[in-house]
């Protein structure tokens, strides 16, 4: 510790410990751990704790507390002169933000030449990939960035209601246009209801096996892309080669089965290679790798947001994402997992579509039209999301109507069982299972 921090962070305490009502600005800039000596970062916490607790903070008061007498190994004398010592150290609490300011940011530089030593180890140990050293790094960095944020997220209502109309004039443009004023789904029954993918949204996709929630995915990653906007798909169940052949075969029309046994006429070939054309360009980047964590899919999806290179992030599918950490129960991962995949939507200000598998449970019901209660694992998942949709197709249940009086052959519906900020429903939906397609009911 240099003498000028020892000074700063001395004069500090003896500001506060002269007028500790200024501590309700102080807490918001520094927590104990940007203390450099152990004895103040003691003497700041009990402060902190007291002010909470609503005590009254005087200097004999704190040096009888516990947690400072332990920093002076149960001394009181010497505990009551430092302390004492301390408020001669500044005239007067008037610069006491200033005194915080300055110890946050030799903080920030303690954490940086760590970060910075720490890095050029891990560069050094040639058994660690590279992708985790990039990781391991851009996780830190971001980590650095927030503990330098002082109170900088506090926004005045005003400034929100200007903000707010003019998104509302930018709304009624896109309603006046007939476009909607998200990222489009590619369903315009369901544009209708949502007003396409918002910012900052966590969309839940749940259903049972064999649905159709892949395919519907698929069709809101291109209809995002079409419309220019950059789509991260993180793919834990198929691999990217996989889901290129379903997309190949939803685009030509050509079924996925001939396409993978290599049976093709020579239109075949053609309808393939103008599919390839107009989608190989789409800008969509596919990360297929198995045991992701939200954090190694955060670490990887916020470089990709400042270049411009990630506006929507989907996930295929939640119960096969690993914790980042250890927990005591599954229901304690999810939750994890949900909240991470919430605050990566609202940090990057893109809709994260994340699908989850449906529990058992509604198969058992007589009506087995799925329900918020069937998300497997978490009640958590439904608090987070913005929006719950359901994939349901009773024809895979053997029942003959999708809806009144419409076949449920090749037909399907999207049930929006939650929408935070919108109408709920239920729309139909055509799909074509050896194409891997779906498209709007027009009859509906």
């Amino acid at each position: 510790m240099s003498a000028d921090t020892e000074r700063e962070e001395a004069a500090l305490l003896g500001a506060l410990l002269l007028e500790p009502a200024m501590l309700a600005d102080v807490v918001r800039i520094l927590d104990k751990e940007a203390f450099s000596d152990a004895t103040n970062a003691a003497i700041f916490a009990e402060l902190v704790a007291m002010f909470d607790a609503g005590e009254a903070i005087d200097i004999f008061t704190v040096a009888r507390r516990p947690n400072v007498l332990s920093a002076f190994k149960g001394d009181k004398a010497q505990a009551r002169v430092h302390i004492v010592d301390l408020t001669q150290q500044v005239a007067s609490g008037k610069d006491v933000t200033a005194h915080a300011m300055i110890i946050a940011q030799e903080a920030v530089r303690r954490r940086i030449a760590r970060f910075a030593a720490n890095l050029t180890a891990y560069v050094a140990d040639s058994s660690r990939d590279v992708g985790h050293i990039i990781g391991y790094a851009c996780n830190q960095i971001d980590a650095i960035t927030q503990s330098a944020v002082t109170g900088g997220n506090m926004i005045s209502l005003g400034d929100a209601i200007r903000q707010e109309m003019a998104n509302v004039e930018e709304r009624s443009r896109n309603f006046k246009a007939g476009t909607p004023s998200g990222i489009a789904t590619g369903l315009n029954a369901l544009d209708n209801i949502t007003g396409g993918w918002q910012r900052g949204q966590l969309i839940v996709l749940g259903g049972r096996p064999a649905m159709g929630k892949t395919a519907i995915l698929q069709h809101f990653v291109l209809a995002a892309a079409r419309q220019g906007t950059p789509v991260c798909w993180f793919s834990l169940e198929m691999s990217a080669s996989e889901l290129a052949g379903r997309i190949m075969a939803g685009q030509s029309g050509v079924s996925k089965g001939r396409i993978k046994v290599g049976d093709l006429t020579s239109d075949d070939w053609k309808r393939l290679e103008v599919s390839a054309g107009n989608t190989s360009t789409l800008p969509i980047l596919i990360n297929d790798a198995a045991n992701l964590t939200m954090r190694d899919i955060r670490s990887q999806v916020i470089p990709l947001s400042k270049q411009g290179r990630c506006g929507m992030v989907v996930i295929d599918y939640l119960q096969l994402l690993q914790p980042s950490g250890r927990n005591t129960s599954r229901e304690q991962e999810v939750a994890g997992i949900s909240r991470a995949a919430k605050l990566l939507a609202k940090e990057l200000s893109v809709p994260v579509v994340l699908l989850a598998q449906l529990s058992r449970q509604v198969e058992a019901r007589a009506d087995k039209t799925p329900i918020l209660s069937d998300l497997r694992e978490s009640g958590a998942i439904e608090q987070d999301a913005d929006m719950v949709l359901f994939v349901d197709r009773p024809e895979m249940r053997g029942e003959h109507f999708v809806a009144d009086g419409i076949p449920a052959e090749n037909a399907g519906r999207l049930i929006v069982a939650k929408h935070r900020n919108g109408q709920t429903g239920i729309i139909l939906f055509r799909h074509n299972g050896a194409m891997t397609r779906v498209e709007d009911y027009p009859e509906f």
